[in-house]
């Protein structure tokens, strides 16, 4: 008799200790994995992630950098599209398993047009460590960086090109860096979307120099009198590679591809000028009724938009205020021709 309740008793704790393995391997395997965001336009992007075995609920969280409040829904399906997200904004995304709360990495990606694919490989031999432009009658822009397959500067303020529409003889420096003491002969070339329709064409090539073993390489370039800006300016692509790219898209072996935002701006502009456009400023911050405006020359057209990146209201700034006193407390963004600030609603 004993000895039979002492094989239940043993049987009953192998099944218990199978169920828990059972579990906690469950468990392991409901962490969303491969969350990509692909699509991306200035308003919108498509999420998608790997179906879970057995999983069918998830919680889509969402908020631009630097914003504390996620905005989040739910979802039964691994693909879904985000909408009336801010342009020109940078936004991290991440993907939960509704009923445990396993969460995956937070992506991130910028609400600018997606140009074509274009990546290396392998960044270890060579890629670019500083790419400089220099303008006439605007801003030096400096960019260091450090060994990437792919990197899009466009949402870094500070790497931003400003560029005279009509100038001449603006200059473009490339520095790529090797490792090893054999430097491999490389190709740098450079783009600019001039007419702003996501597509990097023959024209717009500003720089191709071929056989290169060491750096910098420079080359002056002009802005035809037609570029246009679209609704987040537009792109610089800048490509170190073994092998010459015709397109600057596709994969390929060794080098780093870098995206960068360029604004044109009307040529009769001086760098004072341009100082005023970037010193556009809000106030007070938190506000309660009145927002005020400083750095504009006129009434302009604005857009405010919650922490999640819906659209609030948008009318023209009168008077260089905007009546914000409807608004529920919390975090807002204000979008003021391409200028977008934080503000504070108390």
């Amino acid at each position: 008799m004993i000895k039979n309740l002492l094989f239940i008793l043993l049987f009953a704790t192998v099944l218990f200790q199978a169920k828990t393995l059972e579990e906690k391997a469950q468990i392991a395997f409901t962490v969303p994995t491969n969350v990509n965001v692909s699509t991306v336009t200035t308003s919108t992007a498509t999420v998608s992630w790997d179906a879970i075995a057995g999983v069918s609920n998830f919680t889509v969280e969402f908020r631009p950098v630097g914003s504390n409040a996620w905005a989040f829904f739910y979802t039964n399906v691994n693909i879904i599209n985000l909408v009336t997200l801010i342009p020109c904004t940078s936004y991290e995304v991440r993907i939960k398993e509704t009923a445990t709360g396993d969460t995956s990495n937070i992506v991130t990606f910028t609400t600018f047009y997606k140009y074509c694919q274009s990546a290396s490989t392998d960044s270890n031999l060579v890629h670019i460590s500083n790419v400089t432009v220099t303008p006439v009658g605007a801003l030096q822009m400096i960019s260091n960086s450090n060994a990437l397959n792919y990197m899009d500067y466009r949402g870094d303020s500070a790497r931003k090109i400003n560029l005279n529409v009509g100038s001449v003889g603006n200059i473009l420096s490339v520095n790529a860096s090797w490792t090893g003491t054999q430097a491999v002969a490389t190709t740098v070339s450079a783009w600019i979307d001039f007419n702003a329709n996501g597509t990097f064409e023959s024209s717009e090539k500003i720089m191709e120099t071929s056989g290169n073993t060491s750096t910098p390489v420079s080359a002056n370039f002009n802005v035809p009198l037609a570029a246009i800006n679209g609704v987040c300016g537009t792109t610089m692509r800048v490509l170190v590679s073994s092998v010459m790219s015709s397109t600057g898209c596709g994969i390929y072996t060794y080098g780093e591809t870098e995206d960068y935002l360029v604004n044109f701006i009307s040529s009769n502009l001086a760098i004072n000028e341009l100082k005023k456009i970037e010193e556009v400023n809000i106030y007070p911050n938190p506000v309660s009724d009145i927002l005020n405006i400083s750095g504009i020359t006129s009434d302009s057209d604005f857009e405010i938009y919650n922490a999640a990146g819906q659209k609030i209201s948008g009318v023209k700034i009168k008077n260089k205020t905007v009546n914000v006193s409807r608004l529920l407390k919390g975090v807002y963004f204000i979008q003021i021709n391409s200028m977008k600030l934080k503000f504070i609603k108390k």
